[in-house]
């Protein structure tokens, strides 16, 4: 919760200036002396503490004075300013008051579930002093590309002196099987009925927007929007699966890849199933045969030669894979992808898992992730 300090006398600062009489150019104005202009800055919050003696603290995973990437359905920004009221005077204008301020907003986007993604705004003033009571701010959200207005929790025009804050939804659309890039943003100026230019100029927060689409296999009737940017990550627990964690985790450690790059090709996916398990016969019961990295990727089988298998049995770790159609990791240096047979319901399980994950993260064609283990 933000405290504002204000300050009634006006404590006025001499700036430089001209000694001309003629109107002088002072934030962009044409201003005779005599008269009040307002200005509206960005500032640094190294500037704003030894001004203020204020430090505003950037939220957690905020960029400071640029946006941030916080995760695939999420980005943030925070910044400080100060609205300067400005006194021309012969031969030196007068500071006669300002208001310190930061603000916040953020970026949520749906992957999965709708066509729309939210812009927050949050104001909140941190100290001000002198000619500034009347001053009101006045926010605005705004649809730049390939969006329209839904709901909205709105942030209204009021006083500069108390804190604001809102929110604004916004939907798109877009060609069946296509993407598309998508922007919003939220800008604010001060309005001061003492001052010659009485409205500021406009503040914008510069949001560079997201990917959409329509293009998420099985899905392609609900279009959904990401932060294509942010690399997601497919966590893979032991406790969860434990045959399954062991493969990978083992295909990993001599050599595999950890990045991986989806395909939605099925005759690519079909081939690397093929290669990888067609030869699966005489299975053990109740297991069935897993490959790494999935066939659902441009590493799979299919794409690349190397294939191996397993047999570990160590005091942490115990596999034998029965792949017999495959040479052992310890017999080939060839390595770049792995079978193993593993339980039926744990290959499932992976299976179902891995399709949520891209479902939920709009991972498209040729979208690179991360295969990380987990306890």
């Amino acid at each position: 919760m933000c405290v504002v300090l204000l300050l009634t006398a006006t404590g006025a600062v001499a700036l430089g200036g001209s000694a001309a009489a003629a109107p002088a150019a002072v934030c962009g104005e044409s201003v005779a002396a005599g008269e009040t202009v307002g200005c509206l800055t960005i500032t640094g919050s190294s500037t704003m503490a030894a001004k203020t003696g204020v430090s505003a603290a950037v939220p957690p995973g905020c960029g400071a004075n640029s946006w941030t990437l916080t995760s695939r359905l999420g980005a943030c920004q925070w910044f400080t300013g100060v609205y300067s009221v400005v006194q021309v005077q012969v031969p030196n204008n007068i500071l006669v008051g300002e208001i310190y301020f930061s603000v916040v907003s953020v970026v949520g986007t749906r992957g999965s579930a709708g066509d729309y993604w939210h812009q927050t705004f949050e104001y909140d003033p941190e100290m001000a002093w002198g000619y500034v009571a009347p001053t009101e701010l006045v926010p605005f959200g705004e649809c730049f590309q390939a969006c329209s207005y839904m709901g909205t929790t709105p942030v209204l025009r009021g006083p500069a002196l108390a804190s604001a804050s809102g929110t604004q939804l916004f939907s798109t659309s877009g060609p069946l099987g296509g993407t598309w890039p998508a922007r919003s943003d939220f800008g604010f100026y001060f309005y001061h009925p003492g001052t010659v230019n009485q409205v500021t100029n406009t503040l914008w927060l510069n949001y560079p927007g997201h990917r959409c689409d329509n293009a998420l296999p099985g899905y392609q009737t609900r279009p959904g929007c990401v932060q294509a940017g942010w690399q997601p990550t497919l966590s893979i627990s032991q406790a969860r699966y434990p045959n399954y964690f062991n493969h990978i985790a083992s295909s990993q450690t001599v050599g595999t890849p950890k990045v991986l790059t989806r395909t939605t090709d099925d005759a690519i996916q079909s081939l690397n199933r093929t290669i990888s398990c067609g030869q699966s016969t005489g299975l053990p019961a109740g297991y069935t045969c897993d490959e790494y990295p999935f066939a659902s990727t441009w590493e799979g089988a299919g794409m690349r030669p190397g294939g191996f298998t397993m047999s570990v049995h160590t005091k942490r770790l115990d596999i034998e894979c029965h792949v017999g159609w495959l040479p052992k990791h310890t017999q080939t240096t060839n390595r770049s992808w792995s079978a193993c047979m593993i339980p039926a319901i744990e290959n499932s399980t992976g299976g179902g898992d891995l399709g949520e994950f891209y479902r939920v993260n709009r991972v498209l064609n040729r979208d690179a992730f991360t295969v990380a283990l987990a306890p």
